[in-house]
């Protein structure tokens, strides 16, 4: 079976005091997909590699370690996640991380 991985681009959007956090994007692996799609990331799991990678590049600036801590991001969908990963995959879009209500 010929399968691929799927990667997604994310990308937070933060308001206020955390908008020194904006537009940090990742592309992160997200699936496989052969016949069917199997995801093997969950919205969780992309939100704690975001916490992450933002403590990571945060390191050398204490007033940003300080306020991720206090973040909280949240991915709103319109659909399932595993639909929206594929469109995500096949329509080059971006998924959002947002510290705000749409």
């Amino acid at each position: 079976m010929n399968t691929k991985n799927i990667f997604c681009d994310f990308c937070i959007s933060a308001t206020g005091m955390n908008e020194p956090f904006w537009g940090v994007k990742l592309n992160i692996p997200v699936g496989i997909k052969g016949n069917i799609f199997i995801p093997t990331k969950n919205k969780d799991d992309i939100i704690n590699i975001f916490i992450s990678h933002l403590y990571t590049i945060s390191e050398p600036f204490p007033i940003l370690l300080e306020k991720i801590s206090k973040l909280n991001l949240d991915i709103h969908l319109t659909q399932t996640w595993e639909q929206t990963l594929l469109d995500c995959n096949n329509d080059n879009i971006i998924i959002y991380l947002c510290d705000h209500k749409h």
